[in-house]
Order: structure tokens, then C-alpha cells, then sequence
């Protein structure tokens, strides 16, 4: 299996910026002082515009459809959220955290790819699951290892762990699973998913392995946590972990559910 294409799909935005249903747990977006919407949206059409001219400079085939304004998408420049594309012509629907970014989801996007030669095959959708809040959003949640089989995941409010293990299933990839966390203003923050126990009342204990990503490096280490147990009812929580300079939990913020917090 390839790794690598020489075909890419580009949505080109018209209403590009900070998008306030993402930002809630997406520590990099921005609202830029002074800048009004539109400016920003046309200095992304501006670098959008000269990034497919480059590509294409290259041999690249680059397939760009434009983005409309009804309705509001302003997170449509990154559509690898919301789906994926297989060598064997299998298409894949992610369920989408955001409600604005489910809107993105366009069936005429599909009918130009194929207009353009791209052969759809089967489309495996995925997107029941919005209904349970139970989230995977594509490749900005997955890195596929193609060539070697293998699907990274960093659990997630947007990244379920039952659900990316179907998803290895149904596509003969080896899941392997980690948690990561970010410094956010001085502070280092991880974001936990977890389900409660099962269909019956449960006790469980668990040994968190925490996986800390070097973005800059793309380096990898490991810290270990610490074991948890306590009786659960089913239900999904996402928490906010903050911790301290030494490593130690500052703070529990419960997230998804009850924005409450749980713990000081």
C-alpha cells in the first residue's frame, strides 16, 4: 500500500477564522486584535491560493473546491477532519466534535472528485455516532501508517478509543493508542476520555501511560501515571488535566457533560 499520492483535494475558505466550537479544546486558534473576519479570510485565500500554485508547480494534482457561505464552515480549509480517501477506492466519513464543522460534509464535494476521475468505490460512514457524542476526526486525529499497516491515535474528546479500534478493524490497520498533553500559557494540559465502566456497574483500575508529544521535534517520551479506581455508571467524561512545573496535577476540569469542576 502507498504511503504518499500525487492527488490532493483543497477547499478553498470563505469565511475563514477562529472558530468558537472548536476553540473549547483547541489551545491554538487565536482571535487576532484589530483584524476584522474578512481580512483574515482573504490573507487565507491569499496563501490557500499561492500554496496550490506551488503544488501544482511540482506535478502535484490538486482538486480545489470552493467553500460556500451558507452555511458557516469556518473550518472548511481542513476537510482530512471529516474524511479520508483509500487506495482501493473506500471513501471514509468522520464524526465531527463541532456541530459548524459537521456542516462541512458536502455530497457535491464527492460528485466533483468523481467528475475528475476519482473512483468511489464503497464509503464507510462513521457518523452515527455524532448522535452518542462519540467522536474520530479523520487524519487530524489518526496518522496512518500506510506502508506498515499501523493507526496512531492520542485519545481525545475527539478521538474515541472503541471507536478508532473499529476503525482499525474494518481497514486492517494495528491500533496503536497513547494520550498526549500541551503547555497552554505556562501550564501543561491533557485532555482524558474515558468511558464509565460498562453495561453493568463496574470497578476498575487502571494504569495511565502518558504520552507527552514534542511538536516541534516530533519527539516522543513517556510518564508514567497513576492508577485510578472507582465505581462507574456508563457514561462518557472528557476531563482538562493541568499540571504544575513539577509534573504534579494542579487541576481536574471536567469538560464534556459538566463543565463543573471536579477537583482543585
Amino acid at each position: 500500500m502507498k504511503q504518499t499520492t500525487n492527488s490532493i483535494l483543497m477547499i478553498r475558505p470563505v469565511a475563514f477564522r477562529m472558530n468558537e466550537q472548536t476553540a473549547v479544546n483547541n489551545y491554538y486558534q487565536k482571535v487576532l486584535d484589530g483584524l476584522l473576519p474578512a481580512t483574515v479570510n482573504a490573507k487565507a485565500q491569499e496563501e490557500f491560493d499561492a500554496f496550490v500554485k506551488k503544488l501544482r508547480s511540482v506535478g502535484v494534482n490538486v482538486i480545489v473546491v470552493d467553500d460556500t457561505l451558507s452555511p458557516d464552515t469556518p473550518d472548511s480549509i481542513f476537510p482530512n477532519n471529516w474524511i479520508s480517501f483509500h487506495e482501493n477506492g473506500d471513501v471514509v466519513l468522520y464524526p465531527m466534535f463541532a456541530e459548524n464543522r459537521r456542516l462541512e460534509r458536502r455530497e457535491e464535494i464527492l460528485d466533483i472528485l468523481e467528475d475528475e476521475g476519482f473512483v468511489i468505490n464503497e464509503i464507510m460512514d462513521y457518523t452515527e455516532a455524532e448522535m452518542d457524542s462519540i467522536f474520530l476526526e479523520g487524519t487530524g486525529s489518526l496518522l496512518l501508517d500506510r506502508a506498515n499497516g499501523k493507526a496512531y491515535c492520542a485519545l481525545s474528546p475527539r478521538a474515541d478509543e472503541e471507536l478508532f479500534i473499529e476503525f482499525c478493524e474494518d481497514f486492517d490497520f494495528a491500533p496503536v493508542i497513547f494520550e498526549a498533553f500541551q503547555t497552554v500559557n505556562g501550564e501543561r494540559k491533557e485532555i482524558y476520555t474515558f468511558q464509565q465502566g460498562y453495561s453493568k456497574a463496574a470497578r476498575i483500575s487502571r494504569t495511565l501511560w502518558h504520552t507527552t508529544a514534542d511538536i516541534a521535534s516530533i519527539g516522543l517520551w513517556e510518564v508514567i501515571g497513576s492508577p485510578a479506581e472507582m465505581y462507574f455508571d456508563g457514561q462518557q467524561l472528557s476531563y482538562e488535566v493541568v499540571f504544575d512545573d513539577q509534573d504534579k496535577i494542579k487541576r481536574i476540569h471536567q469538560i464534556q457533560n459538566n463543565p463543573d469542576l471536579v477537583k482543585e
